[in-house]
């Protein structure tokens, strides 16, 4: 059986699939996103609200402190009658009970956030990319057709929301009609005249001929979402995209017995009245409850809307697509083997470092640029989490840098240095910091400066204590016990032997004349030549 998180292939790049592959690549798994939309579609002009359940996952995965200054915060929903008067207040997200409050944002701000998030972390999103089915599924993956091409991938998880075409594989059944639809629409808070200043935003009016909900959409509460859900009879498609252009007949379902409703609510139907046309139908669908979410295989998974699609009047359609998101990948990172342990007791290990430009430069002056290639990672992007729970607190994408930025010239009088590109960079002061053979020296000096050889060169060697102990010689043996540093002079040559790691290893250094050519810093050492370099040596 492969891998079943060798590669993941989301289908739907909408807010549920997103948030999955920004925690698939928290565990290091590779996904891809394919969406049938292009990059430039628009999104519904709505927004969304994120309760604590949901702003835990987008915390998590270090969103929600990107989106928050975007969002409207409450921890109520008022309900009250026609004249405004509270009736009852309750506390529906008491940030000292859930560590949240509701986070009321704009969905196209909301998914702006997220898919940034997806390019700084260069996760593959291919546009216009329809997935049309399932061609194999099988415990060694999935083959499906998107786009008029055949992929594969280890698992595919469809996010692709209520009429979800991944849904198909799994199950028959069609999302159903609650009876119910919505009409809403914006307006300024401050176009309203409110009772009082501190008039609640955030609730329910009930009045005679029915309920006006109303909720901010952005932080200061200044843009106002307003609308009211009414029975309504079912339309097959082509019925309820006319109705949605009708922006007349919609005006008139929403002002429905206009005469009855108190003088508040008639001055919002009044400011409504000003832009009909851009008034919103929202008919109120649910996906029937299905027998699983997963095929047989476990290979095809959905989550979200295209799983258990619920009315939006509750509120949690993006939050629980957000759950199902973090809950899949806690349970499919659980399921890969155990990492191996390795017995690193006795085994070399060593710090490692960054590379920066400037060092894959020197790297490939002296030659090992290709080595370091092979033995190092090219990194992609460096996170700091936070200690407790993972929190990202800073992420910052690693970029390759191809820059010109060696100098080859200085001009002293305007503090200004000539890179290689020609590009002439200044300051109010130079500081000369390229090292020992430093090229900024001699530009300011205006003569050659060259760094004065100390005629000696060292040969450098680590040994281990059991290669040391198998040569089976007392002295070799009573310096391996010795915690100390032994300098051995002699007539042009010293030698340094020290342990390190615990006594576990001996570094020894041999120091002798300098043979090498002029301007040579660094070659290949050649046993022969040090054997007869130190002879009549003691044997030790």
């Amino acid at each position: 059986m492969a891998n079943i998180l060798q590669d993941v292939a989301i289908i739907g790049a909408g807010l549920g699939g997103a948030l999955l592959a920004l925690r698939l690549h928290q565990e290091s798994v590779p996904c891809r996103i394919y969406e049938a939309k292009h990059e430039s579609s628009s999104t519904i002009v709505s927004g969304v609200s994120l309760t604590p359940n949901g702003c835990r996952v987008l915390d998590l995965v270090g969103a929600l402190d990107r989106v928050r200054p975007q969002c409207y915060q409450t921890e109520h929903h008022s309900l009250m009658n026609g004249e405004g008067h509270i009736i009852k207040k309750p506390n529906v997200a008491p940030e000292e009970l859930f560590s949240y409050k509701i986070h009321r944002i704009y969905r196209a701000a909301l998914m702006q956030e997220l898919t940034a998030m997806l390019k700084e972390r260069n996760i593959p999103i291919e546009y216009g990319a329809k997935f049309e089915q399932v061609v194999e599924d099988n415990t060694d993956g999935v083959k499906f057709l998107v786009g008029g091409r055949t992929q594969r991938a280890s698992l595919l998880i469809g996010a692709d929301g209520i009429y979800s075409t991944v849904r198909k594989h799994l199950a028959a059944q069609l999302p159903e009609y609650t009876g119910v639809a919505c009409i809403y629409g914006h307006v300024s808070t401050h176009s309203i005249p409110w009772p009082s200043d501190s008039f609640e935003k955030s609730g329910t009016i009930q009045d005679k001929p029915g309920a006006l909900f109303m909720i901010p959409e952005v932080p200061d509460g200044s843009d106002l979402m307003v609308g009211r859900q009414f029975y309504y009879p079912s339309l097959d498609r082509l019925e309820w995209e006319a109705l949605a252009t009708d922006s007349e007949q919609l005006y008139d379902l929403l002002c429905e017995d206009y005469d009855q409703w108190q003088p508040l609510v008639k001055s919002i139907f009044n400011q409504l009245s000003k832009d009909k046309e851009a008034l919103l139908l929202w008919p109120f669908y649910r996906v029937p409850k299905l027998e699983r979410w997963a095929s047989p295989t476990g290979r095809v998974i959905i989550i979200g809307d295209a799983a258990h699609a619920m009315p939006p009047s509750s509120g949690q359609g993006v939050n629980q697509a957000f759950e199902d998101a973090h809950t899949l990948v806690l349970l499919l990172t659980s399921l890969l083997p155990e990492t191996d342990t390795i017995d690193l007791k006795f085994s070399c290990i060593d710090a490692g470092i960054q590379v920066p430009p400037n060092g894959t430069r020197v790297a490939r002056q002296l030659g090992y640029l290709d080595k370091l290639i092979e033995d190092g990672v090219a990194l992609d992007v460096i996170e700091l989490r936070r200690y407790a729970n993972g929190k990202i607190l800073y992420t910052r994408t690693v970029k390759d840098c191809d820059a010109k930025y060696e100098v080859k010239n200085i001009d002293v009088k305007k503090n200004s240095v000539i890179l290689e590109d020609g590009e002439v960079v200044g300051g109010d002061v130079i500081i000369e910091a390229d090292g020992l053979y430093s090229t900024f020296r001699d530009l300011l000096l205006g003569s050659p400066s060259p760094a004065v050889e100390t005629v000696e060169l060292a040969y450098r060697s680590t040994l281990t204590l059991d290669s040391l102990k198998a040569l089976d010689d007392p002295l070799v043996d009573e310096l391996c016990i010795r915690k100390q540093v032994t300098v051995r002079l002699g007539p042009g040559k010293h030698a340094v032997s020290y342990p390190v790691r615990g006594g576990r290893e001996f570094n020894i250094v041999l120091f002798s004349l300098d043979n090498l050519g002029p301007g040579m810093r660094r070659v290949e050492g050649k046993i022969e030549e040090m054997w007869e370099s130190y002879k009549g040596w003691d044997e030790t």
